[in-house]
């Protein structure tokens, strides 16, 4: 008896066929309008599963041009000072710490700079520090408060009736 053949069901020794979707391809149009050519391509909008309750709102250009400027004026501060400030402030407190530890003695003028001047610009710098970080995060606070107003919310979004 002849063996069947290899696409029948019956043959167990052969994969299932995989089962194909069918997609529409794109639609292309080309028109001519006032002596400029012009093509639309229309074509079938897929989107990820988590996506499909997701809707678009609408922003005004004005207003992502205000908040793109804010945040790039922040974004361009070159030297960030009050880093510089706390590696100043560490690096004067260890350096007290040892003389200490090496006993520099205070009449010298190593001394004199490890157990006097050192010690006022770590206190010094460690507060500017302090002032400066502070000072800082009020006005990243400021500048996420003032873009978070302009930008539209999408919890209340309404939709707009078709006309």
């Amino acid at each position: 008896m002849p063996k069947a053949c290899p696409e029948s069901p019956e043959d167990e020794s052969f994969p299932a066929k995989p089962q194909l979707g069918f997609q529409k391809a794109a639609d292309i149009h080309a028109t001519s309008i006032g002596g400029k050519p012009e093509a639309v391509q229309t074509f079938p909008i897929l989107q990820p599963g988590e996506d499909w309750n997701d809707f678009q709102v609408g922003v005004r250009a004005s207003v992502l041009r205000r908040a793109r400027e804010r945040l790039s004026s922040q974004s361009l501060q070159r030297v960030p000072v009050p880093e510089l400030l706390l590696g100043t402030a560490t690096l004067t407190a260890g350096a007290s710490l040892s003389a200490l530890v090496a006993e520099v003695d205070l009449s010298s003028i190593r001394g004199g700079l490890f157990y006097i001047l050192a010690p006022i610009i770590a206190v010094g710098t460690a507060t500017a520090y302090g002032f400066m970080r502070h000072i800082r995060s009020l006005s990243s606070e400021q500048l996420a408060k003032e873009i978070l107003r302009d930008l539209p919310d999408p919890e209340k979004a309404v939709e707009v009736p078709a006309k």
